[in-house]
């Protein structure tokens, strides 16, 4: 549908629907066509047992059909018993409705009975098609989802509308944990009684008004007010209400429902402080009308289950006084004050049960608005709980979240308000709690909120205006009145806008000074300001003059012109014995906020070097007076009340210093080359008292020949400095000759700052090799031409001699490449497994950058053969460049080595003078007894080669530089032709071994203690024998002898039936040197089966034959993964999957594998070949 036309449907729902969402059996008599048929009864006529169910709407009476046993046994109200038996006549007077919605659902169906079944179909039409079909909006009956899914869905009934016709924008209903039956007690608070949920359609509503309804069989002083809470934070929304002459009241704070949304709010009571006459009566709080724009699907009224009034349980009890911090007495406070606490009040529970505060809302009911306070929070002393501000500005409520703040029987907690005071000049502010329910305070044994006591201390708080408590009337808690004074004035130092620094005698305009004039409240007028000056040296204050108070934006605000000399010390100072002071008159306007004030002026020429002076106020509130309010006409006074002085200025004359830069160092240029740095400039006006401007700078050029070289500029930055007629080429045929450059414009260097400026120039193509350029100073003062921005006086220019860096010219650059450190050592590789990495080369290319193209790969270890490797792959990274195959021929050296050249698909990329690391890896041909492929025990090494087998340099490594464009023959270091990579060595199946944590250090006197626990896990390309552990022992205590370990045992845990495979009678005790065992045991074992891929564990255990006493034990095994210290507990070894393994045949071997060491392999696997010892 393209519109959306929506039809507020006003319907008086059945008694079925009315009791599903209230709980509640019987409603009053409506009208009806007999007086024996009320709203809600269920009907038929003698003959026939088809049952209806009849509702009345004005003058209207309807029936609908209720379609079978189940549907009505769904209505838990609805009793067989009760069925009315009506004559024809009396069951025609009804008109039969065939429409209905569900509750919660807005789509209106027409139902068409068959028997006990039936077909449902959506009125899929416009509000005005369903009118103009004849249908009656008031016929529409709510069910529940039972009777509607009784009913078969069927095709859509369409009009010529452009809308569905739905229920309503805003849908109201029962909440389903609305709550049970239960009891309401005296003094109880928020005792809720119905929950209601809310649902916005897709554009989202404000309700503008609730009006909820006491019902049932109860009287309404039994209610003190009522109250509704937002389910989603346990808060109050708006104040409490009284019942009206009606039963009503209406809670009109605006409820905002976003589109799609469902929010839950319960109507609760605050109930009378005694039920005495009430006890026993049954209440009900009924939504009985909805305020909003949207139209409302609702079946009114929503009533919750009932609750009985009692008044014979006792609960528990807070009682409110005035809190430790509260003021007690009015007060005035400045504009401008944080922090102030406004109010403050104290909750004690009472001996019968332990409390729980969960908010408090305070009023703020005098005459300040919100926008006169900030940072107001409640603070219970440990915790600052943010406030939210109800619409009209007057409520702060506190959340203190799910869990409260916890108040043990007997005991107290204050809870404070507090802010900062921001505006409001003249107006009035009072925290109140207005009504005494609105600290919601729960008690944590019998789960019912209480209605605090307020304890009277006799205040009047009217005439007062203190703190007022009462036990009797609203306000119940008056909290004492501030009245907000006038504006403030403030000064800051400002040491951003007057940093120190250096100044110059004779110059103008000077920053002498920086501060902030901070108001808060009320704009002030200022008519008198006196400043102060504090000097050391030669210079007096009186040699300061044209001194103005100013804006940063270069406004004048006042000028006091020249400075007087005092006789009086006023305040600590730089020298402690003369000051000096400027007057300022004339009013000066200051608006609300912060004011940056910058003290300018000229220095004469009787200050010297070295000389410092600062300015200031030696106490605002003496030195700054007849401050008025702009709004209120208060006289202000100024704070603070002590010294505010600003940054020290140093006398200074203009300088520059000029020196060549430590960068670029000496370097290799290609012919060719264009915007290549020969050297920076480093203009230092650091210890200038005024800026610097620089118009002309001399360089020596030292060189091979003056024809190399053309077109130098000068740069700042990225900014060109010399263009045009100022750039410059060397002419002239002297090996070392003056170069002038004029700048296109002035460059002026600020004062303690510092510029570098870049020497820029262009190298020839036949530019000879080895030819050398520098561009520098000579020692001459000369040099560079300056002068003061300030003063315009000429500033000599300190220079120091230096040729700068030598640019060695070369035709092209060069590349090598080395052993990286990271390479792998020993490693061992099964067979099958690709991606091994195998070779980790460092890659350097100088002067220029270099993209290698092609690369020559070579096995250089004799106890190899091409056919070892399936392929190899050389990256950059994770960027693969290139890959390759090698012949099957024999590694080495020389001979018939086996070496591949690689053209790499993706050049690698070095820049100039920096390495690359490229990694080679490697996928391992299979290891069987039916192929000529790879050979297990073959060590394995790969490498680029950069000299063939005679040992000439190869041209298979070539790269191409960037900028020369030559092809660029690299070489390698560290070996005769190649670089020195550790072989890897090949096997059928390899092992990995790990250190498994113990679950305990600790060693007691006597029993067994595991000291290290590993396992063994053979690769699942075949099985592994293992021959030999070799492990060290250590022990360690403060004397001799107190720790020494017996009997150690290696027991295989792998399997839930231990077995010891080696076991020793040795003691070790105090073999401990630098942290490394001294004694060495070897364990040599008899393979056993296994099975490919599969782990098995280890322990070393022992018991000691001492107590430990705070010794130590460890062992290794070699190499070792780690060491382990024991300190503490016994434990049981733990258990892990896995078998040792025999060889491919069965049978048990003792020579299948190396020693467990650093310098061989470990194991080794031939499927059926003998593997070699190790040595």
């Amino acid at each position: 549908m393209s519109k959306n036309i929506q039809k507020i449907v006003s319907v008086t729902t059945s008694i079925a629907t009315m009791a599903v969402m209230s709980g509640i059996g019987m409603l009053a008599p409506l009208a009806a066509s007999a007086a024996t048929i009320n709203e809600g009864d269920t009907i038929r006529e003698a003959s026939n047992p088809d049952v209806y169910i009849v509702k009345y709407v004005g003058a209207k009476k309807f029936k609908r059909l209720i379609l079978n046993p189940q549907v009505f046994e769904s209505y838990g109200h609805l009793s067989w018993n009760n069925i009315k038996i009506v004559s024809q006549a009396e069951m025609d007077s009804f008109t039969t409705s065939e429409l209905v919605r569900a509750l919660g659902d807005t789509k209106v169906y027409k139902l068409i009975p068959n028997g006990d079944i039936g077909t449902k179909q959506w009125m899929n039409m416009s509000a005005e098609a369903f009118t103009a079909a004849g249908n009656d909006w008031d016929s529409i009956y709510v069910i529940n989802n039972t009777d509607r899914d009784n009913y078969t869905a069927g095709s859509d009934l369409t009009g010529s509308g452009s809308t569905p016709i739905v229920g309503g924008d805003l849908s109201v209903s029962l909440a389903s944990n609305t709550p049970a039956a239960g009891v309401a007690v005296e003094g109880g608070a928020r005792i809720p009684f119905t929950k209601v949920n809310i649902t916005a359609g897709s554009s989202g509503a404000t309700i503008t008004g609730l009006t909820v309804q006491r019902t049932g069989l109860s009287d309404d002083l039994a209610f003190s007010s009522l109250v509704l809470i937002d389910d989603s934070d346990n808060i109050q929304v708006g104040l409490s209400q009284t019942l009206n002459a009606s039963h009503q009241v209406t809670f009109s704070e605006a409820i905002t429902i976003s589109a799609n949304t469902t929010k839950t709010y319960t109507l609760a009571g605050n109930m009378a402080a005694s039920l005495d006459s009430y006890n026993g009566q049954l209440a009900a709080l009924s939504l009985v009308a909805v305020t909003t724009t949207a139209s409302v699907s609702a079946s009114l009224p929503i009533t919750g289950n009932s609750q009985t009034l009692n008044s014979t349980l006792t609960i528990g009890t807070a009682t409110i006084t005035a809190g430790s911090t509260d003021p007690g007495s009015a007060a005035t406070k400045n504009i401008g004050t944080t922090g102030y606490t406004f109010s403050s009040l104290k909750v004690t529970a009472g001996s019968a049960e332990e409390v729980t505060v969960y908010s408090i809302k305070w009023n703020q009911s005098d005459s300040a608005a919100a926008s006169d306070l900030a940072n107001v929070v409640v603070s219970d002393g440990a915790t600052n709980y943010a406030t939210t501000v109800s619409s009209d500005g007057k409520y702060y409520t506190a959340n203190f979240g799910s869990a409260g703040v916890v108040i043990g029987k007997g005991l107290n907690k204050d809870f404070s308000i507090k802010g900062d005071i921001l505006n409001g000049s003249a107006r009035t502010i009072s925290f109140d709690i207005y009504r005494n329910t609105d600290i919601a305070v729960k008690g944590n044994t019998y789960g019912y909120y209480m209605t605090p006591t307020f304890t009277d201390n006799g205040i009047t708080h009217a005439t007062a205006q203190a703190t007022d408590i009462n036990n009797t009337t609203a306000p119940y808690f008056a909290g004492a009145r501030v009245t907000v004074g006038g504006g403030s004035l403030r000064i800051d130092k400002n040491a951003s806008i007057a940093p120190a620094a250096n100044i110059t005698e004779g110059a103008t305009s000077q920053i002498l000074g920086g501060f902030d004039f901070v108001v808060q409240g009320e704009p002030v007028n200022v008519s008198s300001i006196r400043l102060d000056f504090d000097n050391v040296g030669t210079g007096s204050t009186s040699d300061v003059t044209s001194i103005t108070l100013n804006k940063t934006d270069g406004t004048v605000l006042s000028t006091g012109g020249t400075a007087a000399d005092d006789t009086t010390s006023f305040e600590t100072t730089l020298e402690g014995t003369v000051n000096g002071h400027v007057s300022f008159s004339g009013s000066i306007t200051f608006p609300v906020g912060t004011t940056q004030v910058v003290v300018k002026g000229n220095l004469n020429t009787d200050f010297a070097a070295g000389d410092t002076f600062r300015t200031g106020f030696s106490t605002p509130d003496a030195r700054i007076t007849s401050i008025i309010g702009g709004t209120t006409g208060n006289t202000i006074t100024a704070t603070p009340a002590t010294a505010i002085w600003s940054n020290t200025m140093t006398i200074k004359g203009g300088s520059l210093t000029a020196t060549i830069g430590t960068t670029p160092v000496n370097q290799t240029v290609i012919s060719g080359k264009s915007d290549f740095t020969f050297s920076n400039i480093v203009l230092d006006a650091g210890a200038s008292g005024e800026n610097v401007k620089v118009t002309q700078i001399i360089l020596s050029n030292t060189y091979s020949a003056s024809t190399d070289v053309y077109s130098v500029r000068l740069y700042d930055g990225s900014t060109q400095l010399t263009t045009g007629s100022n750039v410059v080429t060397p002419s002239t045929s002297a090996s070392a000759a003056l170069n002038t450059f004029t700048l296109d414009s002035p460059l002026v260097i600020a004062k303690g700052t510092a510029k570098t400026i870049s020497v820029v120039g262009n190298i020839l193509a036949t530019a000879a090799a080895t030819h050398v350029e520098n561009w520098g100073f000579t020692a001459a003062t000369t040099n560079v031409t300056a002068t003061g921005v300030s003063t315009g006086q000429a500033i000599t220019v300190t220079t120091t001699a230096d040729a700068g860096p030598t640019a060695t010219i070369a035709a092209a650059g060069q590349y090598s490449w080395a052993l990286d450190s990271s390479t792998p050592t020993g490693k061992l590789i099964a067979a099958k497994s690709t991606g091994n990495v195998m070779t980790i080369l460092r890659f350097k290319a100088t002067s220029e950058q270099i993209n290698v193209e092609k690369m020559m790969v070579g096995l250089t270890s004799a106890s190899s053969s091409g056919r070892d490797i399936k392929a190899f792959y050389i990256y950059d990274g994770s960027t693969l460049l290139g890959q390759g195959v090698f012949p099957n021929l024999n590694g080495g050296l020389s001979g018939n080595t086996a070496s591949t050249t690689v053209t790499l698909s993706t050049p690698l990329q070095i820049p100039a003078n920096t390495e690359k690391l490229v990694t080679i890896k490697a996928d391992i041909d299979d290891i069987n007894t039916t192929a000529t492929v790879a050979t297990a025990g073959h060590r394995v090494a790969l490498d680029i080669i950069s000299r063939d087998t005679v040992f000439v340099e190869t041209t298979n490594n070539q790269g191409v530089g960037a900028s020369s464009g030559t092809t660029i023959t690299g070489y390698g270091t560290a070996n005769a032709s190649s670089t020195a990579q550790t072989t890897a060595y090949i096997y059928k199946s390899v092992p990995t071994v790990a250190k498994v944590d113990l679950t305990s250090t600790t060693l007691g006197s006597g029993g067994t203690y595991d000291l290290y626990r590993f396992s063994v896990t053979a690769d699942a390309n075949g099985d592994i024998d293992l021959y030999k552990f070799s492990f060290k022992i250590a022990t360690t205590d403060g004397t001799s002898g107190h720790l020494a370990l017996t009997n150690l045992t290696l027991v295989d845990v792998t399997e839930s039936s231990e077995v010891t495979l080696y076991a020793s009678t040795t003691n070790f005790y105090d073999t401990w040197t630098n942290g490394f065992g001294d004694d060495t045991i070897d364990v040599v074992l008899l393979a056993s089966p296994g099975t490919p891929g599969r782990t098995r564990a280890w322990t070393w255990a022992t018991p000691p034959s001492r107590r430990p006493w705070g010794g130590a034990a460890s062992s290794w095994a070699a190499p070792r993964e780690s060491s382990t210290s024991w300190v503490a507990r016994r434990q049981r070894p733990s258990r892990t999957a896995g078998r040792c393994a025999r060889s491919a045949s069965g049978e048990a071997r003792t020579t299948c594998s190396r020693r467990l060491d650093s310098r061989a392999p470990l194991w080794g696997s031939t499927s059926g070949r003998s593997s070699r010892p190790a040595s």
